[in-house]
């Protein structure tokens, strides 16, 4: 995401995304990424970040976005059975932060 904003001030690009609100409003498969990390400095804690403060999302909000994204994985039940399990260990009911530890 940071990628195809970057120079325009990421958050206001990612208002202008043609497509992800109405995705995020009717619960569409989605996947947050990084395409590049190495060149546009970021990770994925950074993008998951950017998306949940831009669109105003909970932590619960975001947490069904990555478990959602598991089912569309290219990999065997088994895998994905223990990639959940990992993500449903991590702490999703803590309150956000708002300012972002990964931005400048």
């Amino acid at each position: 995401l940071s990628s195809h904003h970057e120079g325009e001030g990421v958050m206001d690009g990612l208002l202008r995304h043609p497509q992800l609100a109405k995705w995020l409003e009717q619960h569409h498969p989605i996947s947050i990424n990084t395409d590049d990390s190495g060149v546009f400095d970021t990770n994925s804690s950074r993008e998951l970040w950017l998306v949940a403060m831009t669109f105003g999302l909970t932590p619960l909000q975001l947490k069904e976005i990555v478990l959602q994204s598991v089912e569309h994985c290219f990999c065997n039940d088994g895998i994905k059975t223990r990639v959940r399990a990992k993500i449903e260990g991590f702490c999703f009911d803590a309150p956000w932060r708002t300012e972002c530890f990964y931005c400048e």
